[in-house]
């Protein structure tokens, strides 16, 4: 028999709960802790917090809790339920747990941070003792509780990115905060569509040249590189032009620019290469939003920061077929979400 006190002190138990017997079982490495309440208390209603008398007690509940000595400890008590007038019979919260949980409050908060240091469910199973199920549950909730509880604010400088999933077919979109580097908003479908490369013999094998910057090119592959650049290729016209545009990233003043478009999107709607005229066209349309860079020359820096971590989770977790549970670990990571119960 332990000490029924120490146990009152180690679940943070206040009257009218107690502690009544905490039972030993050596061959199963477990310690049981049972839990009860006096007769004659009054609960208040879960919903609207009305003071009432017990009306019946739920079927007896066991919660796992942290382990005390190495031992697997579970809290045992049956939970009462009280007939509110406006909400019926429901059943009343407890203390150390989280409805409908399976852990104390305290387990929660252990799996949480042994999950966020693991970033695998997987590892996190093998160090606390859990189930898969159980840990990905604890996840889910905690996803919930912090989006639940997240409010509404006005973001200063926001990232949005794209990402694939699974590769190739669907793509969720990112937005980010800037400043706090954390992911505010996932959805599924992109912004944007992708231009498909004209299908040429000689380009095979060259797309990364292509959308590399010149500084970028391998030595290997400068003199092929090169060549291509001068051929008659509409696509080394493009990358050309392309390779122009990034002279805006280094304006400091929007006056300066805005005539500086005006020239390249000249030269690029006199280039006859339909796939350039609309993308001019397209930052056209949003060249008010773009030459914001001259006042905050933002990068996407953050966002490279945030899609490197995803990947490295979905890595470890050799990827996720569902794509809710793929936005749940993205909040669970990368959200800045307040998780504990």
């Amino acid at each position: 028999m332990f000490d029924t006190n120490l146990y009152q002190q180690v679940l943070g138990l206040t009257a009218p709960w107690k502690v009544t017997d905490v039972r030993l079982d050596v061959e199963a490495t477990e310690i049981h802790v049972h839990v009860e309440h006096p007769e004659g208390c009054r609960w208040n209603c879960p919903q609207c917090s009305r003071e009432l008398a017990c009306y019946d007690h739920a079927p007896e509940r066991q919660w796992r809790h942290l382990n005390t000595c190495q031992f697997h400890t579970l809290v045992h008590a049956r939970v009462l339920r009280v007939e509110c007038p406006e909400h019926g019979v429901v059943r009343v919260k407890v203390p150390w747990a989280e409805p409908h949980g399976r852990f104390t409050l305290l387990m929660e908060r252990f799996v949480i941070d042994v999950l966020q240091a693991c970033q695998t469910v997987k590892g996190a199973c093998t160090l606390v003792g859990i189930t898969w199920d159980q840990a990905w549950h604890v996840l889910e909730r905690a996803v919930a509780r912090g989006l639940a509880r997240k409010q509404a604010s006005a973001i200063a400088r926001i990232g949005v990115d794209e990402k694939a999933f699974p590769k190739g077919h669907r793509y969720l979109t990112m937005v980010n905060d800037v400043d706090r580097g954390t992911v505010e908003f996932v959805a599924e479908g992109r912004e944007n569509r992708r231009l498909i490369a004209e299908d040429d013999d000689r380009l095979k094998g060259t797309k990364y040249l292509w959308i590399s910057s010149k500084e970028n090119v391998h030595p290997k592959r400068r003199a092929e590189f090169g060549f291509l650049r001068g051929s008659d290729l509409k696509t080394a016209r493009a990358w050309a032009i392309k390779e122009n545009l990034r002279h805006l990233w280094s304006l400091r003043v929007e006056g300066w620019a805005r005539r500086f478009f005006s020239q390249w999107s000249g030269w690029a709607m006199r280039s006859r290469l339909e796939p350039i005229k609309s993308v001019a066209r397209m930052i056209d349309r949003r060249l008010d939003n773009i030459i914001t860079h001259c006042r905050h020359q933002l990068t996407n820096a953050v966002a490279e920061g945030i899609n490197s971590k995803i990947m490295a989770i979905k890595r470890r977790a050799g990827g996720y077929r569902n794509v809710a549970n793929f936005k749940d670990v993205i909040y669970f990571y990368c959200g800045g979400l307040r998780l504990y119960p």
